[in-house]
């Protein structure tokens, strides 16, 4: 629960229901009002290639898998992982999409 005191006026953010329940019960006969919950999205690029490419990448650029996985995820920003992309896009089945983050 994250509390907010502004001048009289008293406001709580509240995450669950049993947050909401508990609360009720500590203040008691103190009007409590549901506030409603915001969930900030977040959608990055990542480029999708098929597993059995993700070798045949990783060989060609002399790097490990993981490292083919980071280039493609944009974890990485390094002139490897540019160039991995790069041939990725350009040589292998491959395409953009959109990862949702809550």
């Amino acid at each position: 629960m994250e509390v907010t005191d502004n001048l009289s006026n008293f406001a709580l953010e509240i995450s669950s229901k049993h947050d909401f329940n508990q609360l009720k019960r500590e203040l008691g006969r103190a009007k409590v009002r549901k506030i409603k919950i915001r969930t900030m999205i977040q959608k990055k690029k990542i480029l999708v290639v098929p597993k059995n490419c993700i070798v045949q990448i990783a060989k060609a650029h002399g790097c490990t898998k993981t490292t083919v996985y980071n280039a493609l995820a944009m974890r990485s920003m390094s002139d490897l992982a540019l160039a991995i992309r790069n041939d990725a896009e350009k040589n292998y089945p491959s395409r953009w999409a959109d990862k949702i983050y809550f």
